[in-house]
């Protein structure tokens, strides 16, 4: 079985077992996992974090980006540009709209940031070593 086959048959399970979870249990790991990312130093001093606003069964992270907000920290949020993944600076949740994928995403008009100290990156998998298993669209990927 080739590799690309191999892992669209894995992605594929893991969101399976990732949708079969409660919401209930979906609020208290995001909660934790909120808990366990102001203990990362990187994190804690960045100045400037790229985050993804959550779709579906993922951890969700609106109060992750409403609490980088909240301590005025600069916060970018992705957006699909010509096939490519540009971060651009919000300062309320409130200025995204509906964009590709039915993601939330910042609207055009909103500056490009080029560096960020920290990326929250969305992702169904990790390894022990920690190579990551995204949605197969590469755009993670191809940014970092």
């Amino acid at each position: 079985m080739s590799q690309i086959v191999e892992k669209a048959r894995l992605r594929k399970q893991l969101l399976d077992s990732r949708d079969a979870l409660s919401l209930d249990f979906i609020k208290i790991a995001s909660s934790k996992i909120q808990d366990n990312l102001r203990k990362v130093e990187h994190y804690r001093t960045a100045a400037s974090i790229g985050g993804y606003y959550s779709i579906g069964s993922e951890v969700q992270t609106q109060g992750i980006l409403q609490e980088i907000l909240n301590a005025g920290k600069d916060l970018a949020v992705p957006k699909i540009v010509k096939n490519e993944l540009v971060f651009k600076k919000v300062s309320r949740l409130s200025e995204l709209e509906m964009g590709n994928f039915t993601i939330m995403e910042p609207k055009d008009r909103y500056e490009t940031v080029k560096k960020l100290d920290v990326i929250i990156v969305p992702t169904i998998a990790l390894t022990r070593e920690g190579y990551r298993l995204g949605y197969g669209f590469g755009y993670f990927d191809r940014y970092l």
